[in-house]
This record gives structure tokens, sequence and C-alpha cells, in this order.
């Protein structure tokens, strides 16, 4: 298995936020989860996939305003 198996806590340590706004990206489906038993847990590997869709890139040195997305985070929290 290449990815570690994280709990909600440590998910919510590593972006941190609340454990409250992991359980919502949860329910939302922004973030997959596998389920253990009655535990639900967060592959690394969809934590970062999850990352990836929320990365903030600039469009360049003539683009006016702030930074834009190159795909927009499903949760703006």
């Amino acid at each position: 298995m290449g990815s570690e198996v994280l709990t909600v806590p440590q998910v919510a340590e590593r972006l941190q936020v609340s454990r409250r706004t992991v359980w919502t990206m949860i329910h939302r489906g922004e973030l997959a989860t596998v389920r253990i038993g009655r535990l639900r847990r967060v592959l690394s590997s969809d934590l970062i996939d999850y990352l990836e869709r929320c990365r903030v890139e600039k469009k360049g040195p003539d683009a006016a305003g702030p930074n834009r997305t190159n795909m927009p985070c499903p949760s703006r929290l």
C-alpha cells in the first residue's frame, strides 16, 4: 500500500482547519474516504488529489487582480 491512512483529526491538522471543516468536506463529497469497520479514514493520496484541485496558479505578470485558480477548489470554507 503506497498511501498513508489518516484520521480526520490528522487531516485537519495538516490542512490547518477544524475537524468540523474536514467532516463538511467529506459529507459534500469533496474529500474521499475509506471505511474500516465503522471508522472513516482518508488516504494521503486522496488528500493530495484534493489539494491539487485547490492549487492556485498565477496566470502571468500581466494578469489583473488576484491569483486565479487553475481548477476551482470544491469548498471555500
